[in-house]
């Protein structure tokens, strides 16, 4: 059974699958999924608070949870969507 995905939930859905990657989420695969890119789809101080406490880091290459944000990955993900 397939069921259809609304914006927000593929965008949850994109972070939660990809943050669990050592190497992140490609912002290329984020876009395509989501139809936009990461800093357009997330809050910028969520994403910004997130980065300053070292749960996330952002580069050219995309979105990747630290090992200490692999370890509260599920909280992380719920602030960035919340």
């Amino acid at each position: 059974r397939r069921e259809r995905l609304d914006a927000a939930a593929r965008r949850g859905e994109a972070l939660l699958m990809g943050l669990r990657l050592a190497g992140g989420i490609r912002r290329a695969d984020f876009a395509r999924r989501v139809g936009a890119e990461i800093e357009d789809a997330l809050d910028s101080r969520r994403l910004a608070a997130l980065e300053g406490a070292g749960l996330l880091e952002r580069d050219g290459a995309g979105l990747r949870a630290t090992a200490a944000g692999r370890l509260r990955l599920d909280s992380v993900a719920a602030r960035l969507v919340g």
